[in-house]
Formats: structure tokens, C-alpha cells, sequence
């Protein structure tokens, strides 16, 4: 059984559909990389299956349930984390105030929350280290960096990151991805919305391609590098 599937699903913003009958599957452990050009519905979709917009057709299933209409706190819940484009921190609170709020609604014991506080701080030295310092006065590496943290503080299932290299230099950019593969390897499920194609390719399992809506096609990620599939969804 499948943690994610999606069937059929059509969705987007008021009475427009952006989405056409789009289906893609995720499995525990696996990282899925979404992939084509602007307006393709990349964000649309994760917006959607986050519970942020709601399907106007298709179905949501987790571990074969069927969560369509789940709300972002169900999915949350869940176990879906969608950490969106932009990285959308309180910037004038401190880094710590950022990574506590992470825990609202969790109803976490106390010394629970403060293990996966110490874990966090462990995995994310310079988080540590500026954990009083302004949100909005990190790089825009750290404050990739932190918007993870937060997301790993409920112990995600499946995490979605849209566009996490955005405006970040090669060397944040590499340590990203490495932290990517690294959940993924402790059976974090991953769906990548990335920029750099052929970084998104390298360390992806499967592949989904999309154009104006709808899923050209999917495969093994590897096998889509270099495709006409690929080309064809970035230049027609």
C-alpha cells in the first residue's frame, strides 16, 4: 500500500481549475521529484494535498484513506508536512520562538519537546548558535535551514518542499539536497518541487513531469534525465 495516492484530482483557485485529473503515488521512504516549467501546477498541487486548496474532483488517499477533504491541520496531523515556497518565518521573533512555535497543537510533553528541540539544535549547529538572533537577520541559507527544523519537529511522515534552493549560493543549495537524501534515507517520504532539474533528477527515486496541469508522464528519475518527456514539458 501506496502512504500517498492521488487519483483524478482537478483543483485550483476559485471557479479556474489548474490541476486536470493529475495522479502520482508516494511510497514510505520514497523521494518523489515533480518537475516542468512555470504555470505547470507544481505549487497547485502541493497546496492541495497539504489541505490549503480544496479538490474540485480526484481523490486523496493516505495509507488507502481517503483524506480529500481533510483540513491542513488533519494532514498535518497525519503526518504531512508542506513546507512552501519562500520561507515564511516570523522575522522579527528570535530563532527560537520559531522553532517553539512548531509545537502548537502537538500536545507534546514538555520533555519530548525539548528532545526534539536538542535534536534539531544538534542537526543544525548554526541554528544553536544564532537562537537568539531575529529570524529575518539569518541568510537566506539559514533561514532554508530553519524552516526544515521546524518541519522536523513533528517528526514528519511525508515532507514537501516547493522550490527549496530558491535564491540560495551552490554550497547552501548542496547541503540542502544532502539533508533531503538524509531524511529520505531514515524513511521520511519526500516530494520535491525543484528548480535545478537535474539536481531534482540526480537524487530523486521517481519523477512526475508536468505541463499546464496535467502529468506528461513518470518514471524512474534517472531514466526521465535527459528525455524528450523532459524537454518537451520545458520548451513546447
Amino acid at each position: 500500500m501506496q502512504l500517498l495516492e492521488v487519483q483524478g484530482l482537478v483543483s485550483g483557485y476559485g471557479k479556474v481549475a489548474i490541476l486536470d485529473q493529475v495522479s502520482l503515488s508516494v511510497g514510505a521512504g520514497e523521494l518523489v521529484a515533480i518537475v516542468g516549467g512555470n504555470g505547470a501546477g507544481k505549487s497547485t498541487l502541493l497546496r492541495t494535498l497539504s489541505g490549503l486548496l480544496p479538490a474540485m474532483a480526484g481523490t486523496i488517499s493516505w495509507e488507502g484513506r481517503d483524506v480529500t477533504r481533510h483540513s491542513p491541520r488533519a494532514m498535518l496531523d497525519l503526518g504531512l508536512l508542506h513546507i512552501a515556497e519562500g520561507r515564511r518565518l516570523f522575522r522579527q521573533q528570535s530563532v527560537q520562538s520559531n522553532l517553539d512555535l512548531a509545537f502548537y497543537g502537538a500536545g507534546l510533553p514538555r520533555d519530548e519537546e525539548r528532545r526534539r528541540l536538542d535534536d534539531a539544535y544538534a542537526r543544525f549547529p548554526i541554528l544553536h548558535e544564532k537562537r537568539d538572533d531575529p529570524a529575518g537577520a539569518l541568510s537566506g541559507g539559514q533561514q532554508q535551514l530553519l524552516t526544515v527544523a521546524q518541519a522536523l519537529l513533528r517528526q514528519p511522515r511525508l515532507l514537501m518542499l516547493d522550490e527549496p534552493s530558491l535564491g540560495l549560493a551552490p554550497v547552501i543549495v548542496d547541503q540542502v539536497l544532502d539533508l533531503v537524501l538524509r531524511l529520505r534515507d531514515q524513511g521520511c517520504a519526500v516530494i520535491l518541487v525543484e528548480q535545478l532539474v537535474e539536481r531534482a533528477m540526480e537524487i530523486a527515486d521517481t519523477a512526475y513531469v508536468m505541463q499546464n496541469g496535467r502529468v506528461l508522464g513518470s518514471g524512474p528519475a534517472r531514466d526521465l534525465m535527459g528525455s524528450d518527456l523532459l524537454r518537451h514539458a520545458y520548451l513546447a
